[in-house]
């Protein structure tokens, strides 16, 4: 058995990996949202804006976007958009709610709910199983920085390229594969992955 100090190490190790996982979730969300903008030629000066948006709000952008323009991907996004909806919840608890650093088995933690607090005693076990969740939205299969950024990008691009000119379109390329339907000339502008 773990003494105390290893305990507590081991907590806060679980508990910073879980909290650097659910930023690279935000910024995986953000840089999605850029690719939400019309003109993809201006994306990376909106890319802060994006980045700064409240995760609520780049979860709006998303689905408006794919309500609007990607509808048969919104099954795929409906399930991510519920999984990020449970962890953001647990991350409530981790982000703003630990009341003391000292670790036993358990770790008290309380989150405000309308005019009441919520207490929730959470284990080290738990806080992995969050992590590992976090994991699998993030880099799994339709990972928001995996499968599904890969595919709404080259959806965004091909709707950007079948609305400009041939000198703005833009081809997508992914391990030096063109994935974009348009395969461009020698000067095309590209985005790679």
């Amino acid at each position: 058995m773990k003494n105390l100090y290893e305990r507590h190490k081991d907590f806060k190790e679980a508990i910073g990996t879980f909290i650097l996982k659910f930023s690279e979730l935000e910024v995986g969300l953000g840089i999605i949202c850029s690719f939400t903008e019309f003109n993809l030629l201006r994306r990376e000066r909106t890319l802060p804006t994006y980045l700064g948006l409240t995760l609520e709000n780049k979860k709006k952008t998303i689905t408006e976007y794919i309500k609007s323009y990607e509808p048969e991907i919104k099954p795929t996004w409906d399930k991510i958009k519920e999984e990020i909806e449970f962890l953001n919840n647990q991350r409530r608890y981790i982000a703003h709610g630990i009341e003391r650093v000292y670790v036993n088995d358990n770790l008290k933690a309380f989150v405000k709910a309308g005019q009441q607090l919520e207490e929730k005693l959470l284990t080290i076990e738990e806080v992995k199983q969050w992590t590992e969740r976090l994991n699998h939205v993030n880099t799994g299969e339709n990972g928001i920085i995996g499968e599904f950024y890969l595919d709404f990008v080259r959806r965004s691009i091909n709707r950007w390229n079948r609305y400009v000119i041939e000198d703005y379109r833009i081809t997508y390329t992914i391990n030096s594969k063109i994935v974009s339907e348009w395969k461009g000339k020698d000067d095309s502008i590209n985005v790679e992955r």
